[in-house]
């Protein structure tokens, strides 16, 4: 190609028998965990994401909002502390939660994802 890049070569296959075009497996369980409000499993590959939402619940007073409701997320890795990479994946899904949460509908209470 112009890049230097070569095309794929879709009739290859890799290491796990996959095409070269072909995805990894995609699975979705909902509610694995039953003392949340909502929760799920999303695994694609070797990798899996698990998902909860708790609330609207009670709020800490000097996080409250008259308004409308309190977004907070936790990001956590299996092993190890959180650091700097999962505040800064909290800070862009709290972003999104607040743009697509009707957060006026539970004013003064707290929506917690984890």
């Amino acid at each position: 190609g112009c890049c230097g890049c070569r095309p794929m070569d879709v009739t290859a296959t890799r290491r796990e028998g996959r095409a070269a075009n072909q995805l990894r497996a995609m699975t979705v369980e909902w509610a694995p965990l039953n003392r949340a409000d909502g929760s799920a499993r999303f695994t694609h590959g070797g990798t899996s994401v698990l998902a909860a939402v708790f609330g609207p619940g009670d709020v800490r007073p000097r996080d409250e909002k008259p308004d409308h409701s309190t977004i907070q997320v936790v990001v956590r890795r299996n092993t190890g502390p959180a650091g700097a990479e999962e505040h800064d994946l909290e800070h862009t899904l709290r972003g999104v939660v607040e743009s697509v949460v009707l957060t006026s509908l539970a004013p003064r209470s707290l929506i917690r994802v984890a």
